[in-house]
């Protein structure tokens, strides 16, 4: 509610101060605006009031503007009372000013405009001075509560049983039990051992296969059964306990003997029982003690002679090994050059070692490798001879000719090389034969080559040296099959053939596709065999006569004298007899046929016997296995002959 004068007002707070009896109106504020009652203070009277002083400020800022100011009448009485009429005098030229200001009625108590200096919440500028310069206190930061760290709970892990601390795995035992050939012998009951060392015990250990414990095993009558036992070191086995827990007749088990070995010493003891372990038969005992005889260790020493070939760089630095392979056991790997590294497998040097393993039987092969360590790491080998100490004529022979290292050849580090008995014999002096050889290289990129290409003929009566292959043209290109004639001593039938170049010159490499070779047979030779078939033949048909005789006087017919030489025939093929054996009598025979008429006449003579070798293999020191010489075996070979002059 507004009121035109302050008597007004309070002419209507006497009226309310009667009626209520509350006399007190010093709440009454004086504005410029006219007088406000504390009701009025705050709400829809102060927006109006604000809204009123913006308008009356918008109409007051264009005539204080003007450098001129005249008279003029206005209609708003309030400002009118404000702003009075100007006379004539107060006006003077240059800036407005205004002389004096008359309000009607008393305004003393009414507070000043002094310029916009207070906000449109605050009515006056008293009010707005009391509500911005009061401190108010800050109230004070509480401390923040420490972050509790997250600590994730432990998995749930089904808990594993720890071992019981008896089961000390630490060797492995080869435990072979001889079961007796005698009735009943055979048993399903469960076996166990208990052995007894100058170290530990092993405790008692069932004996059975894999890890199913549970699992029956039945001993048969004169097996030989092989068991794999964990447990501790037990240094020297004296006492072996043998039980089972059968009771009935069918679990009687007729032991011959024991044997244990450590597989990591390889040192064997045997216990004899030759007994039963029944409650039905011998001594009606389910339990022995077995007392240990140590089996004397078999070692051969062998003498070890390695051979570096003479190649540029052909010495190498590095650790070598050597394991053989024989027919009974494999021995472990042997260090050949341990601790002296620089002194062994120098270019062109022998180095000789004394290498000591058990019985192995016949050597069939070696590994030899290297590890590839050192300033200088190829290396090539030229060949191996191991030689037992004890027998002189044991001998074995490895040959290789080529790189081990890791930048020639296929990069391997280790080569298995197959043993020979016995060298070939190169025979310096015989009997010439002329051997045509035809060589086909291999339709491949850079499969030619220019090195010098040598071929040796190997058979029973030895080797002839090597004989070049070379003629005026430019032999040995791409996809090229050429001919060569050459002569050589002798051999007989040849067994297989060496074929190499010397790795000479830039591109060196060469890929053999096939070799053919045509041996012309001498006259001695040609003799020989006519007399080796005629002979055969001969013996054939009186064998043949006589099988006839005895059947005929045993009342056979001819049809089942037949049958059963043919049945003969087969089980001897199948059994006795290899299928080469088989393959060379029906050679023979159609040799017989060329060469002799019905009436033994010779018609047709020998001319040559022609062998094929395939290879279809790199002879280059960077491709393949890195050997450039092959050693081939014929897979085919034919007779050819020509008419009797």
């Amino acid at each position: 509610m507004y009121y035109e004068d302050y008597d007004d007002y309070l002419d209507e707070a006497e009226y309310h101060s009667e009626v209520d009896g509350d006399s007190d109106c010093s709440n009454v504020t004086m504005t410029w605006n006219g007088p406000i009652g504390p009701p009025e203070l705050y709400g829809e009277p102060i927006r109006s009031l604000s809204r009123q002083t913006e308008s009356n400020l918008d109409r007051l800022r264009p005539s204080l503007s003007c450098s001129n100011l005249h008279s003029r009448q206005t209609d708003n009485s309030k400002m009118d009372s404000m702003f009075p009429t100007r006379t004539s005098s107060s006006l003077k030229s240059g800036p407005v000013t205004i002389s004096s200001v008359s309000f009607d009625g008393d305004f003393s108590d009414m507070s000043q405009p002094i310029g916009f200096n207070f906000c449109y919440l605050c009515s006056t500028l008293e009010e707005h001075q009391r509500n911005h310069i009061h401190h108010y206190p800050k109230k004070p930061i509480k401390a923040r509560k420490p972050r509790i760290e997250y600590i994730a709970p432990k998995p749930r892990v089904k808990k594993k049983e720890p071992e019981p601390e008896s089961a000390n795995h630490e060797a492995l035992y080869r435990i072979v039990v001889y079961v007796g050939n005698v009735p009943q012998a055979s048993s399903d009951a469960n076996v166990s051992v208990t052995i007894v060392g100058t170290r530990d015990i092993l405790p008692k250990t069932r004996l059975c296969r894999g890890k199913a414990t549970k699992a029956k095993f039945c001993f048969v009558r004169g097996a030989v059964e092989k068991f794999y036992v964990k447990g501790p070191k037990l240094g020297n086995l004296r006492i072996l306990t043998i039980e089972h827990d059968g009771l009935e007749k069918r679990h009687s088990l007729y032991i011959e003997k024991i044997e244990v070995t450590d597989m990591q010493t390889d040192l064997t003891w045997m216990f004899m029982c030759k007994n039963w372990l029944s409650l039905h038969f011998g001594d009606y005992c389910l339990r022995r003690d077995l007392e240990a005889q140590q089996k004397e260790r078999v070692l051969k020493e062998y003498e070890i002679i390695v051979s570096t070939g003479n190649k540029r760089l052909g010495g190498t630095d590095a650790n070598v090994y050597i394991t053989l392979y024989g027919t009974e056991k494999n021995s472990h790997k042997v260090h050949l050059n341990r601790g002296k590294t620089g002194e062994h497998f120098n270019r062109g040097q022998s180095d000789r070692f004394l290498v000591s393993v058990k019985d192995l039987g016949v050597i069939k092969s070696i590994r030899v490798e290297h590890d590839g360590h050192g300033m200088a790491d190829g290396w090539n080998l030229d060949k191996i001879i191991i030689r037992n100490t004890a027998n002189q004529k044991e001998i074995y022979y490895f040959l290789y000719g080529g790189w081990i290292a890791s930048d020639e050849g296929d990069g391997k580090l280790w080569r298995e090389i197959k043993a020979k008995k016995k060298l070939d014999k190169i025979l310096l002096e015989g009997r010439n034969t002329k051997y045509k050889v035809t060589v086909q290289t291999g339709d491949r990129q850079f499969a030619g080559t220019d090195a010098n290409v040598y071929i040796q003929f190997v058979g029973p009566k030895g080797s002839t040296k090597k004989l070049k292959l070379d003629d005026a043209r430019n032999n040995f290109e791409r996809g090229v099959k050429e001919e060569f004639e050459v002569t050589g001593i002798d051999v007989g039938e040849l067994d297989h053939i060496i074929i190499g170049h010397d790795n000479s010159g830039p591109g060196a490499g060469w890929f053999l596709d096939f070799v053919e070779v045509e041996k012309y047979f001498s006259k001695s030779e040609i003799r020989e065999r006519l007399a080796k078939l005629r002979n055969l033949h001969n013996n054939k048909e009186t064998e043949d006569k006589d099988e006839a005789s005895k059947y005929i006087a045993m009342g056979r017919r001819r049809s089942s004298f037949s049958r059963q030489k043919a049945i003969n025939q087969s089980d001897d093929d199948t059994e006795e007899r290899p299928i080469n054996k088989r393959l060379e009598r029906r050679r023979s025979k159609a040799e017989f046929q060329e060469v002799f008429d019905e009436d033994g006449t010779i018609i047709r003579i020998p001319y040559y016997q022609k062998y094929w070798f395939k290879c279809e293999r790199w002879l280059a020191a960077n491709e393949d296995d890195g050997l450039f010489q092959r050693e081939l075996k014929p897979h085919d070979k034919k007779i050819y002959f020509k008419e009797k002059n």
